[in-house]
């Protein structure tokens, strides 16, 4: 079967996030990484790095939160994984809460 292509982004200043993105990787400075609105694409994942020594602030769009959270901050070497639940945007997989890792995953 093989494996799965998707497409990658790497940016290096404030960066709006398109419909066409999937994973975004921050490779140097510290910068904004600004997520559309979650309304009407319920499902979407996105997955951003910080692969850069700077931080990478996520924002939601307009009053919209990741897990209730205005924004969020990578450091060096973070990855956040994120999914539309409609109404704003949830942290997904192994670094989220739900994951294998997280509070109420398999070893959480």
């Amino acid at each position: 079967m093989g494996g799965v292509t998707v497409p990658l982004t790497q940016v290096s200043a404030d960066y709006n996030v398109s419909a066409s993105d999937y994973t975004i990787e921050v490779t140097s400075n510290s910068i904004n990484v600004n997520l559309p609105t979650a309304v009407g694409i319920n499902g979407k994942i996105y997955v951003i790095k910080n692969s850069g020594s700077g931080t990478a602030t996520v924002n939601p769009n307009g009053g919209e939160t990741i897990d209730g959270q205005a924004s969020c901050t990578l450091s060096q070497y973070e990855t956040l994984y994120l999914q539309s639940n409609d109404t704003g945007w949830i942290r997904a997989g192994a670094d989220g809460t739900s994951g294998t890792s997280g509070t109420s995953g398999s070893s959480g």
